[in-house]
């Protein structure tokens, strides 16, 4: 699958006297307005696909990622942990660099903000040891 998103939305902002390149992605418009599920058993609009077709792919290429969750009438569970979480429990990112590096926008469903935080915040977090 090809997202359109490789080429859309970049822009350069000035932080702290330093030219940033920063990608834009709006999850309905780029990807689907019904993204659902962990992997590619769920669907073709999981967070697997999502993580590693869109989200490395930007941030390969660009030093931060601004997603737009606005136009998503909700996002499942699996998807966020998959799609954002697993940028540190599978693709080795420390919690600090994800935090820096994407910026999320939410006018609609702030609460969609705080729940990918709880995925990084959780996937960050040492597995408990089995006595």
């Amino acid at each position: 699958m090809s997202y359109p998103i490789a080429w859309k939305g970049y822009f350069n902002q000035l932080e702290n006297g330093v030219n940033m390149k920063i990608a834009r992605v709006n999850i309905a418009r780029d990807f689907s307005p019904a993204p659902a599920g962990r992997n590619r058993n769920d669907g073709p609009y999981n967070g697997f696909t999502f993580r590693h077709d869109v989200l490395l792919r930007l941030l390969r290429d660009n030093e931060v990622v601004e997603v737009d969750l606005d136009g998503v009438q909700l996002y499942t569970s699996s998807f966020l942990d998959e799609a954002f979480g697993g940028l540190v429990k599978y693709e080795g990112m420390k919690k600090e660099e994800v935090l820096r590096r994407l910026k999320f926008v939410a006018r609609h469903r702030v609460s969609d903000i705080a729940r990918i935080m709880e995925k990084i915040d959780s996937a960050s977090l040492p597995l408990a040891k089995s006595v």
